[in-house]
């Protein structure tokens, strides 16, 4: 089964970067105003790299347990040279909310950085920073953001007061020396490897002893109706990709589009019989 973008995670099955993958990632790069900003992510036809977008603050269903600060989004960019992962925080003009707002991009940076130590290999390079979105005028934090990136968080302080395009600044490690600049992008089609990450997920896994025996991850996507599907699982340096499918036509298309993206050091695509989709 499809699982459910909105719906409950399920901690006892899946951990906390699985939960992410199964049941945050988004379909759109583009998100509606909250405290009267927005933003979108855009990547273009010329750009390389994979962007996926995590809806971390679910107020129904949240990944944190209730009382946890906890920001509103995490932008993930996959490229050849590494992985930036970008917490995104929206808040109004108030000088308290926006500190609180840099606590909540704390909360997930910890986080993360715990997480991804445990789950991930290390040549995927994990680089994490904060974006604070917010209106014209409001009261940044200034002190604060420079004590937080003197201990290794950076955080970028944006003011705009309608839909703000962060493609540029989710894609780079950003400074405290980074200004923001709003110029219109044309978004690119989604190419198979964002497609099956942020669309295809399943909220069980697909049962076989070489997928369950792995640590750090394991999640499965569907490729079809016909019960072909994909699990993503850690193996030594690399993610590797299982496919189980018909004929090799998913596998072609996944394999050239990790190499397209330059991923290839961080991903591998195998084939291989696995049981049906639970």
């Amino acid at each position: 089964m499809r699982a459910d973008k909105t719906g409950r995670i399920d901690q006892g099955k899946f951990n906390f970067l699985e939960n992410l993958l199964v049941f945050r990632t988004m379909e759109d790069l583009s998100v509606p105003p909250e405290s009267s900003v927005s933003f979108r992510i855009s990547r273009e036809e010329h750009d390389e790299g994979v962007c996926l977008l995590i809806h971390i603050d679910n107020q129904a269903h949240p990944v944190f347990d209730a009382d946890e600060a906890r920001p509103d989004y995490l932008a993930v960019y996959l490229h050849g040279s590494g992985c930036i992962c970008t917490i995104i925080e929206m808040k109004s003009k108030a000088g308290k909310n926006l500190k609180h707002g840099l606590e909540q991009i704390k909360t997930l940076a910890d986080k993360l950085r715990h997480e991804f130590g445990e789950c991930l290999p290390k040549r995927f390079d994990m680089h994490i920073q904060g974006i604070l979105l917010s209106q014209f005028n409001s009261e940044v934090p200034g002190e604060t953001i420079a004590q937080m990136a003197a201990k290794g968080l950076t955080i970028l302080p944006i003011q705009y007061s309608n839909r703000a395009e962060l493609f540029p600044y989710i894609s780079q490690r950003n400074t405290l020396k980074t200004r923001f600049t709003n110029n219109p992008r044309r978004p690119a089609q989604q190419g198979p490897l964002e497609h099956l990450l942020s669309r295809s997920s399943l909220s069980d896994r697909l049962v076989s002893p070489q997928t369950m025996s792995e640590k750090g991850l394991c999640v499965s996507y569907v490729l079809s109706e016909e019960d072909e599907a994909a699990t993503l699982i850690v193996r030594a340096k690399r993610c590797i990709f299982l496919i189980n499918e018909k004929t090799t036509t998913h596998a072609d298309r996944i394999r050239q589009d990790i190499e397209n993206n330059g991923l290839q050091e961080k991903f591998l695509v195998e084939a291989l019989v696995i049981e049906n989709i639970a």
